[in-house]
C-alpha cells in the first residue's frame, strides 16, 4: 500500500509535470466503486472547466484543490498509482478512471486491486477532519507527540498506524520508526519518557524524510507495486532496517530479525535492539 512517502512522491510528481492551471475536459468512470455514488457523467459536470488550482498531499490523501474552491480526494488504497499519458494512449484493464485534460493529457488512476478511492462530494471535509496530526507539518512537535502518546494506554504499532492520531504512516514507515527508535512494537505508548518520546520522533522523521528523498518503497516488480506518476519505482527498498527482513542479522547488532503480528499485521523488529519492556 502507498504511505506518506509514496503519496508525497506522487503529488511531487504532479506538480513537476504542470498539472496545476490546467482545466478537466471529461471524467471517466470504468469501475463504478471508484467514485461510489457520483457517476462519470456527474463528475464531469461538477469538473467541466475547471482548473486545478493546488495539489496536495494529506495523510496518505492527495488533494485537489479547484480553482471554483471544489475539492477532491484520491486515496490510492492497496495498489493505486497514477499514470500522465496522451489522450490516445490505450487505455489498460486497470484503468478505472480518467480525467481528461484541456491539454489533451489524461491523469489515469491504475489500480489491479480496485480498492483506490476518488472523493469529490460533501463527504470531502468530513474524511479530512477525521485525520490526525501530519507528522511532516509543523505542528508534529515533540510536545504534541508526548501528548498523543502519553494521554493513550495503546501498543505502539497499532498506534502509529491509527490514522485518526497521525495520519500518512503505514506499516513499513512504523516498523522503520520504531526501529530506529529503539522501540519494541508492543510497549505501551504511556511509558515512554522523555528521550524515548523523542527518540521515537526522530525516527519518524528520519524514515519519512530519507524515503522520500528515494523516491518512496517499491517491493516487487508486480502489477500492485508502487511506481511514481514519471514511470519511476523507488529506491528506498535497499535501505530498509527491517521491514520484510526476518531471519537475516541486525544492521545495528547482528541479532536476527523476527516477524510477529501485532494487531493483525505482520510486524517486524530486532529482540535485541528493541526489548520489550
Amino acid at each position: 500500500m502507498p504511505e506518506l512517502p509514496e503519496v508525497q512522491t506522487t503529488v511531487d510528481d504532479l506538480l513537476n509535470l504542470g498539472i496545476i492551471g490546467r482545466a478537466v475536459k471529461r471524467v471517466t468512470v470504468a469501475w463504478p466503486a471508484v467514485t461510489g455514488s457520483i457517476s462519470g457523467q456527474n463528475l464531469t459536470s461538477l469538473l467541466r472547466t475547471k482548473k486545478f488550482a493546488h495539489i496536495r498531499r494529506r495523510g496518505k490523501y492527495i488533494l485537489f484543490q479547484f480553482d471554483n474552491g471544489r475539492q477532491s480526494l484520491l486515496h490510492l488504497r492497496m495498489s493505486g498509482r497514477l499514470k500522465f499519458v496522451p489522450l490516445h494512449t490505450p487505455v489498460d484493464k486497470h484503468e478505472h478512471l480518467r480525467i481528461l485534460l484541456d491539454n489533451d493529457m489524461e491523469l489515469r488512476l491504475h489500480d489491479p486491486r480496485k480498492f483506490g478511492r476518488f472523493t469529490a462530494d460533501e463527504t470531502v471535509k468530513a474524511k479530512l477532519a477525521r485525520l490526525g496530526i501530519d507528522p511532516l507539518s509543523k505542528a508534529f512537535t515533540r510536545r504534541a507527540l508526548a501528548e498523543l502518546l502519553l494521554n493513550r494506554r495503546r501498543q505502539l504499532k497499532p498506534l502509529l498506524l491509527d490514522q485518526s492520531v497521525i495520519a500518512g504512516l503505514g506499516n513499513i514507515c512504523a516498523d522503520e520508526s520504531l526501529w530506529l527508535a529503539g522501540l519494541h512494537p508492543q510497549r505501551l505508548s504511556a511509558s515512554l519518557k522523555g528521550e524515548e518520546i523523542n527518540g521515537l520522533r526522530s525516527g519518524i522523521l528520519r524514515f519519512l524524510k530519507s524515503s522520500i528523498a528515494r523516491g518512496g518503497t517499491s517491493l516487487g516488480n508486480g502489477e500492485q507495486n508502487f511506481v511514481s506518476v514519471s514511470s519511476k519505482a523507488g529506491g528506498n527498498q535497499t535501505r530498509l532496517n527491517v521491514y520484510g527482513r526476518a531471519g537475516r542479522p541486525c544492521r545495528r547488532c547482528r541479532q536476527l530479525i523476527q516477524r510477529i503480528v501485532v494487531a493483525q499485521r505482520g510486524t517486524y523488529y530486532c529482540p535485541r535492539c528493541q526489548r520489550k519492556r
